[in-house]
């Protein structure tokens, strides 16, 4: 007999950001309580208001070189979580995160109704010595949800039935990435005024995934042609002073800022005119969401990428946003001059941008999707 509420046990050998939490902070609503799975090594970053059960996990090992670079190699354990199949006893549903992952399979095997989480989204993309887990995961899940329709395409190729997978965006908060005012306090000290068009990058300075260089390579033209634009770029990374070097190169460094780590990333989506996020593909790596996108196009505004990964199933062309070729600097460059010269297209489609947020990715919407998955495979 069916009951009004069940409990889910969320399993994470994660880091538990709140962003991602918020979503399982939402869950209760729907009749669905939320208890959290996670290992000891991570800090909770920012306030949690579902309870929290820490385990030890197996990668502590990892400290020991010859465990990190040989058996961990073949004995994918590094995020098993000890004691974790009599933690969650009392749990009516289990939930993961990716095919792929030591816990996963842990979840599997508790004999749990288990709903793995999907937003990978390269068939195949894990070790050799990840087989068995990968297989078993994917036998014994009751159903999985793929946070795109890209997402979702791996899991066919990889042999699940189309029939045990949902389509279940992340979630957004609506209410706290909103659109508003421009305050120029954030960029003010770097000369910047109301007289500017801002271009928007935030994320990791990592060029062979994000592609930073091109949008640089890009915007070193189109600054010369409108010298009222101003690059902003947001985020630390590896990469980050190789690409300062490479606007020195340009001769460029007036036109561009380096804010470094960014707290505030509301206020600064809002002070924005145009969002850039010029992903690349690798081998093993492609955009799996574009987090960035949804949060920028929450804030009303138009947003510039390209196809790498999930990101053609997170904007729509010349709807919410443009998407170009990837790694082609030209055609970056046309598409923000575009936008630059064009204030009427800014606003609508950073307008239609807020509302396809609100309708496909804000909390309730998702929440209520997720909810009866979780009740589906209870029940």
């Amino acid at each position: 007999m069916a009951v009004s509420k069940i409990k889910l046990g969320y399993i994470s050998g994660f880091y538990l950001l709140k962003r991602d939490m918020r979503i399982y902070e939402e869950l209760p609503k729907y009749g669905v309580d939320v208890m959290v799975f996670s290992n000891t090594d991570y800090k909770d970053i920012g306030p949690l208001h579902i309870p929290v059960v820490h385990l030890k996990r197996w990668g502590q090992y990892n400290r020991i070189p010859v465990m990190s670079h040989g058996v961990q190699y073949f004995f994918p354990r590094d995020r098993w979580l000890f004691g974790l199949k009599k933690a969650a006893q009392d749990m009516d549903v289990l939930n993961s995160f990716e095919i792929f992952n030591a816990f996963s399979y842990q979840a599997v095997k508790t004999g749990k109704p288990t709903v793995i989480s999907v937003i990978d989204n390269i068939p195949f993309n894990y070790r050799f010595s990840y087989q068995k887990l990968v297989e078993t995961v994917k036998e014994k899940a009751a159903h999985f949800i793929a946070g795109t329709e890209t997402a979702k395409f791996m899991l066919r190729v990889e042999g699940v039935p189309e029939e045990r997978i949902s389509v279940i965006p992340l979630a957004q908060d609506t209410k706290e990435f909103t659109p508003g005012p421009k305050d120029f306090s954030i960029v003010k000290a770097h000369g910047i005024t109301s007289k500017h068009t801002i271009i928007l990058f935030v994320g990791r300075v990592l060029d062979f995934q994000k592609g930073v260089s091109d949008l640089i390579h890009a915007f070193s033209v189109l600054c010369k042609k409108r010298p009222n634009t101003r690059l902003v770029i947001g985020g630390k990374g590896e990469d980050l002073d190789k690409m300062k070097e490479l606007v020195r190169r340009l001769n460029i460094e007036k036109y561009v800022v380096f804010l470094g780590f960014v707290s505030d990333l509301v206020k600064l989506y809002r002070v924005c005119d145009i969002f850039c996020g010029p992903s690349r593909i690798t081998s093993q790596w492609q955009e799996q969401f574009g987090y960035t996108m949804i949060e920028a196009m929450s804030c009303a505004k138009p947003v510039v990428t390209t196809h790498s990964g999930s990101l053609q199933d997170v904007v729509k062309h010349e709807e919410t946003g443009l998407l170009v070729g990837i790694q082609n600097p030209y055609a970056l460059y046309q598409a923000l001059l575009r936008l630059v010269d064009d204030p009427e297209l800014r606003e609508r489609i950073g307008k239609n941008g807020r509302k396809w947020v609100e309708s496909q990715y804000a909390l309730d919407v998702v929440a209520k999707k997720m909810a009866a998955v979780f009740k589906k495979v209870v029940w």
